[in-house]
């Protein structure tokens, strides 16, 4: 559509130079025939220059259609597996809490110095895990039968977990 309306602007300025031309100067009609057929010839050659151009620049935006097509499908494919990444990550913490539940429960549930002496030998960090899980009432009565420095160590941790760093 740009190529017709390109060349029917050349065409009509070709023949209104011609015109003005043919007004001003005493030219023979034989040469203006020779001018218009450069002219026409020119035209020729840009309109083929810029049809494959046209033609490059399709090419072009197909090529980047079918890349866009790609990229968004991956971009779709790895969301897809990012929402079941996150599901499998928390169904992984849910089945660990249950765990931790379950086993603060069978320490609940045995008498406080069986309890206490169990703790005693666990990790720190693990035996505070299992201290803020369970009830504060059955806590303290398992701290009474821990080893005092044990129990101190154990109850500065909890401290340092419950209460904000800056307020101590």
């Amino acid at each position: 559509m740009n190529r017709v309306i390109l060349v029917i602007g050349l065409l009509i300025l070709m023949a209104n130079s011609t015109f003005v031309y043919a007004e001003t100067t005493d030219v023979k009609e034989t040469g203006c025939e020779d001018r218009s057929g450069e002219i026409i010839e020119a035209v020729k050659k840009r309109t083929n220059e810029l049809d494959i151009r046209e033609e490059k620049l399709r090419i072009e935006e197909e090529r980047f259609k079918t890349l866009k097509a790609g990229i968004d499908e991956k971009i779709g494919e790895l969301a897809k597996a990012r929402k079941e990444l996150e599901k499998v990550i928390q169904d992984i913490k849910a089945e660990k809490q249950q765990g931790m539940e379950n086993l603060v429960k069978i320490y609940e549930s045995m008498p406080p110095e069986e309890a206490a002496s169990r703790i005693e030998k666990l990790d720190e960090e693990l035996a505070v895990k299992f201290l803020m899980t369970m009830k504060s009432k059955t806590a303290g009565r398992i701290l009474a039968f821990v080893e005092p420095a044990k129990a101190a160590k154990l109850t500065q941790k909890l401290g340092g977990r419950l209460l904000p760093k800056e307020g101590l």
